[in-house]
């Protein structure tokens, strides 16, 4: 008699079930980023369920959602793997913040006269805290309104990977190896952090300054992306979008990205949204001259968002109208 045998089903991974979705156009819509350094374990609310008294986490995340700032938890990977820290970073109480703004992407104003050049499109500054209620001291008002925080300029790309497996499985799964050979790669701009929007499309990795944020990510295609935002390029392909765009923008960008071939980061610079409905003329300047495309939006697969999700939800796609002209 032959032996039945009982086909084991697969657990469910959000990231294998919504590669039907589109990647651009996904990107959370994010200006200001405030980035803490914590080694400890991560909860699935990272920042409520930290260790710091409950004033600071309760305070932090009240004041951070009124003015509009994402607050992320980070940590080295070694640290998260009991590898030795730098000695450096293993001083006691000592902790690393970075705060994070970028422009939604129209034409910066023309410069004061006075001054020699125009205001930056987007920064990061760098700071060392010994207490976690310094946070409370910070103007995050300001932060949101692309103000300094008085902090020291930071000049290198902050490759952050999410890797919080109690928020997600496929963050984990996929964001750990991700995290372990940046770390190799790049040891002073790789770090994981808490969560950056979009379990299904781990792994998933945030590039600062720009907000440019990339999914469906594997250890080759992320060293790429490392690689390329040290040349101030993108990698068009895992592009989520630009977190400083609305989606319809951010779909319009990796439209006109593809179509010209167009990677480097800055070339194309959004200068108008014409919206009617559910349909966007979008123009970007590039080298001088204006590229228009229209998309409109149209509802998307119904996708289990989360390894967590029990129940389908709608989500939103994209299609062209007019191709860049």
């Amino acid at each position: 008699m032959d032996e039945i045998v009982t086909p084991v089903a697969r657990e469910f991974r959000c990231s294998r079930e919504a590669v039907a979705e589109h990647l651009a156009g996904t990107a959370p819509t994010d200006h200001a980023h405030l980035l803490v350094e914590y080694r400890r374990g991560w909860g699935r609310d990272a920042l409520a369920e930290s260790t710091w008294p409950e004033e600071v986490r309760h305070e932090l995340a009240t004041r951070a959602k009124a003015a509009g700032v994402r607050v992320q938890l980070i940590r080295r990977h070694e640290q998260a793997h009991q590898v030795p820290v730098r000695p450096a970073e293993a001083e006691a109480g000592r902790f690393v913040a970075f705060a994070a703004w970028a422009r939604g992407g129209f034409p910066a104003p023309a410069p004061n006269p006075s001054t020699a050049s125009a205001e930056p499109s987007a920064w990061v500054e760098r700071t060392t805290l010994t207490d976690p209620a310094d946070l409370l001291d910070l103007s995050l008002a300001d932060l949101a309104a692309g103000r300094s925080l008085g902090w020291s300029p930071h000049h290198e790309p902050l490759l952050l990977v999410c890797t919080n497996g109690k928020r997600d499985v496929c963050c984990a799964e996929q964001g750990r190896p991700i995290a372990r050979a940046l770390s190799e790669a790049h040891p002073d701009r790789a770090w994981e952090t808490t969560h950056v929007g979009g379990h299904r499309f781990a792994g998933a990795m945030l590039v600062l300054p720009g907000a440019l944020s990339y999914g469906r990510l594997d250890v080759d295609s992320a060293l790429r992306v490392a690689a390329a935002s040290e040349r101030h390029e993108v990698v068009v392909e895992h592009l989520r979008g630009r977190g400083t765009y609305p989606p319809a923008v951010q779909y319009a960008e990796a439209v006109v990205r593809r179509e010209l071939g167009e990677n480097r980061a800055q070339a194309l610079l959004l200068s108008t949204i014409e919206t009617d409905g559910a349909t966007s003329k979008v123009t970007f300047q590039r080298a001088g001259s204006e590229i228009t495309v229209q998309v409109r939006e149209l509802p998307g697969p119904a996708v289990r968002a989360s390894c967590r999700d029990a129940v389908a939800k709608p989500t939103t796609t994209f299609e062209v109208v007019h191709g860049p002209r």
